[in-house]
């Protein structure tokens, strides 16, 4: 039996146009300081250059832009995920509330509570913070987001990949960092579809 697939290629492309430009077409260069170092050429993608520092802000603005009511949202991190949670549900006018470890950074606690969410912080371990969330999320109907479960989440991440096979001339890998997986996600599926 075939099974539908969670991540869809024409969402990433609709992803992109729905993504605020800030977050969009990043820089990405061949860093040639690099290239005798590891004996092939080597293409950066600078993330860094948006509101939230981080690519979080795709995945985040296109789960929210799926949403279709209100409803107040919650999730748990350690920081760059819930700073473009923030960003992006301050957009829409949609609640947000962010649990994290009370040793997260004060910088990334700050700029989420600068954004408008109500950021509550919980024990030292991640699983503290996210047991917390889903605890908040079945007490007050909040919507749980879980990074790297929601397929909207992926394709926006996967934005990133798009931009790349713009990249004049072939590239023969590319190095994704993997934390929850909705990076590698978008970046797995595009590699599928070329």
């Amino acid at each position: 039996m075939d099974s539908m697939p969670l991540l869809s290629v024409e969402r990433i492309a609709t992803a992109y146009d729905v993504i605020e430009p800030c977050f969009r077409d990043s820089p990405q260069f061949e860093a040639v300081a690099l290239n005798n170092l590891f004996g092939c050429q080597l293409v950066l993608k600078i993330e860094t250059l948006n509101p939230i520092r981080s690519f979080k802000g795709r995945g985040a603005q296109y789960f929210v832009s799926q949403r279709t009511d209100d409803t107040p949202i919650v999730c748990a991190t350690a920081g760059n995920f819930g700073q473009g949670m923030a960003y992006a549900a301050r957009q829409r006018g949609i609640p947000l509330t962010v649990f994290t470890n009370t040793n997260a950074s004060p910088i990334k606690v700050e700029r989420m509570s600068a954004l408008g969410a109500r950021v509550l912080g919980v024990g030292t371990q991640p699983d503290e913070a996210n047991g917390a969330a889903a605890q908040f999320a079945a007490e007050t109907n909040a919507v749980l987001v879980e990074d790297g479960r929601e397929p909207a989440i992926a394709e926006g991440a996967g934005t990133i990949g798009l931009e790349l096979l713009r990249y004049p001339g072939e590239l023969a890998a590319v190095v994704v960092p993997l934390g929850d997986g909705a990076l590698l996600g978008g970046h797995w599926l595009l590699g599928q579809s070329s």
